[in-house]
Parts: C-alpha cells; sequence; structure tokens
C-alpha cells in the first residue's frame, strides 16, 4: 500500500521524511507547496469522499506551548499548514485503497 501511495502523490508535493525502508508506517503524511494547495487537496479527496486530517496542528507545536514567538520557527509553522495525513491502516478494504489511488491519479 505505501508503495502504490508514494506513485501517485500529486506534483510538488512530498512524502514525509524520516521513514526507513523496512519500517511500517500508521499515517501516510505528505507536505504540500502550500496551504492553499493543502486545503485544495484535502476539499478534492472530501469530495470524493475520502477523508484526510491535518496530522500537526498549530497548537500542538512545542513553541507554541511555550509561548515562544512563532516567528522563530518558520518549518515548524509551515509543515503544520502544508501537511496533509491521508487515510492509511490495515482496517483498509482492497476496493477503498483502490479508489484512494485512483482519486490521487485523477488530482490536477
Amino acid at each position: 500500500m505505501f508503495n502504490s501511495f508514494c506513485k501517485v502523490i500529486p506534483k510538488d508535493w512530498q512524502i514525509q521524511y524520516g521513514f526507513e525502508k523496512d519500517a511500517v508506517p500508521y499515517k501516510f503524511v505528505i507536505n504540500g507547496p502550500s496551504k492553499k494547495e493543502k486545503i485544495r487537496l484535502q476539499n478534492y479527496l472530501k469530495k470524493n469522499f475520502i477523508e484526510s486530517t491535518s496530522p500537526l496542528k498549530k497548537f500542538e507545536l512545542l513553541h507554541n506551548y511555550l509561548r515562544l514567538n512563532s516567528k522563530n520557527f518558520p518549518n515548524a509553522e509551515k509543515i503544520s499548514e502544508t501537511s496533509l495525513s491521508l487515510p492509511f491502516h490495515y482496517g483498509l478494504k482492497d476496493h477503498e485503497i483502490k479508489k484512494i489511488i485512483l482519486t490521487l491519479e485523477n488530482y490536477k
């Protein structure tokens, strides 16, 4: 499933770093080029009855807990604005996986 998803992620999107070749990830997180593009893809998936989530909300960022200036943490801020978690778990049925793959293939 992981390799199939990797082949169809939209252009200009990247797979979250840190996955090892033999790892068994429990999320499939992709990082988009902008917040606008993240919202666009998320709306497209929702229109096709595929739920996606933001894996990291701004309030979860450590510097916000510590009340530090967010301007000093632009990478963390950008990742929280542009990352998207796709459905990815062992409970997905084959037809659900195929639907996700086909939907991503058709995204423009």
